[in-house]
């Protein structure tokens, strides 16, 4: 922890003005431009989440806060549940169950840390086909609750912004609808409170793509919000294709296809699936008797004929007609995999296959063809750690970092972090400094995901623990 600790707010510490590393109670903040300002003056606001506030045991104290203040942050995050602030059954405040956020701001208060009030969860749900984006009740119910929170926090400078919710993704992604639900709780909270500045995210999970068009609302004191998970998890985060760019086409019999390929990108693979690909083909591909082997031991790490079903290969595109089992042709025997009619790529994956770092793959297996376009390959899907640079970290900050420019407005990475067992030892930290380093560099404010966590030793959080404490 003491290493993950002093990457987080090794800059931090240095670059805070003198005045909000003491105990001074917070002045309020604004947006003004493309800077937060604090009595007239820029502010950057670094800090931690309090994720998990009051859920499955993670607990805070007054000590954690002044630890917080004694690492150099200057802002906290509190993630919190709708319904832990609310009476059973309604939207309306529990006076005794908001004193718990009463308590850490008063905590915040005493040792000059600002709070993001992030409602975690909202009523009826932020994510998915309905709640707050299709039922009039519940989106009745979040702003109402929005406007409770304003009334009783908007003389409260300690509280420096509004989070509206975390995550939003409607289902189907529906830009246009996001928006016009956000400027409806953003109309409704200035009714209450017409002053503290909001923090407002993207649809479609806040991810730094998130932040286009839709994500600008009209009012000027916003905080524009992005979480950033590249290469955060050990397993199942895609790295890479390769053999690709290969391929037959024509009218062939069934044709030996064999290549020996390897992952050309940064990252750790601990997964591979074989992809059976035809790109662009007016025509029919056949695929049958594939294997995949370690070209350095020998060893069969995937075999199949196709001879009875599809062997647990499935659709890459989804269910669609172009990719079919075909019971009546094989090479040995009845049974192949086929492709037909596709205007791009199209194909079937089949299922993971363990791998190791450093492992070259060779990829065997029979084509047919008839009339095919285009190319049609066997090809692999790489899965496991990606291992970033300042470099791929820098331009994956491209369209939030366009963003500020073109709307000349603040950007506040809300969440990020690396798990512990990402990547080689020592990774979790050189990661995070280069995380932190490149929002430094464009300016951008940042709470690092989580100071407490009880999911696991391998966790996020600078403290994970369990549940009983």
């Amino acid at each position: 922890m003491k290493t993950i600790l002093s990457a987080v707010f090794a800059l931090g510490v240095l670059l805070l003005p003198a005045a909000l590393r003491g105990a001074e109670p917070p002045a309020p903040l604004r947006v003004e431009g493309n800077k937060v300002l604090a009595n007239g003056k820029p502010i950057r606001l670094r800090g931690i989440n309090w994720g998990w506030w009051q859920q499955q045991g993670t607990r805070y104290t007054e000590n954690d806060m002044k630890r917080c203040a004694e690492w150099g942050a200057n802002v906290i995050r509190l993630a919190f549940f709708w319904d832990d602030v609310v009476q059973p059954g309604t939207a309306t405040l529990d006076e005794q169950k908001v004193k718990a956020i009463d308590e850490v701001v008063g905590w915040a208060k005493k040792y000059g840390i600002y709070v993001i009030l992030d409602m975690h969860t909202v009523p009826g749900g932020q994510a998915g086909k309905g709640g707050i984006y299709k039922n009039k009740k519940d989106l009745d119910n979040f702003i109402s609750l929005w406007q409770q929170l304003a009334a009783r926090y908007k003389n409260v400078s300690t509280v420096a912004a509004y989070e509206l919710m975390n995550e939003p993704d409607t289902v189907p992604c529906n830009y246009a609808l996001y928006q016009k639900t956000t400027t409806a709780v953003i109309n409704g909270i200035r009714k209450v409170d017409p002053d503290k500045m909001l923090v407002v995210c993207g649809e479609d999970g806040s991810v730094q793509s998130s932040l286009n068009q839709f994500a600008k609302q009209d009012d000027p004191n916003i905080l524009y919000t992005f979480h950033y998970y590249e290469g955060s998890w050990p397993n199942g985060e895609w790295i890479g294709n390769s053999g690709e760019h290969d391929g037959i086409t024509g009218t062939l019999p069934w044709t030996w296809y064999e290549r020996t390929l390897k992952l050309n990108r940064s990252g750790i693979p601990t997964k591979a699936r074989l992809m059976l690909r035809s790109d662009a083909n007016s025509g029919t591909a056949w695929f049958d008797d594939l294997t995949v082997t370690d070209a350095k031991t020998g060893k069969i790490l995937g075999k199949w004929s196709f001879d009875k079903d599809t062997e647990k290969f499935t659709k890459e595109r989804g269910e669609l007609p172009t990719e079919f089992y075909d019971s009546s042709v094989g090479h040995n025997a009845p049974g192949s995999l086929a492709v037909r009619g596709t205007t791009e790529y199209h194909g079937w994956v089949s299922p993971e296959i363990p791998v190791y770092d450093g492992i070259e793959l060779k990829v065997t297996g029979w084509i047919k063809l008839e009339k095919a376009t285009g190319r049609s390959y066997l090809a692999l899907s790489w899965f496991g750690a990606k291992i970033l640079t300042c470099d791929t970290i820098r331009r994956s900050m491209k369209t939030p970092a366009e963003f500020a420019r073109k709307y000349n407005v603040p950007v506040y990475v809300g969440e990020f972090a690396v798990e512990r067992q990402v990547g080689p030892e020592g990774y979790q930290a050189k990661t995070t400094t280069d995380r932190i380093a490149v929002f430094e560099e464009l300016g951008f404010h940042w709470t690092y995901w989580n100071f407490r966590e009880t999911t696991g030793p391998e966790t996020m959080a600078l403290h994970p623990h369990r549940r009983d404490g």
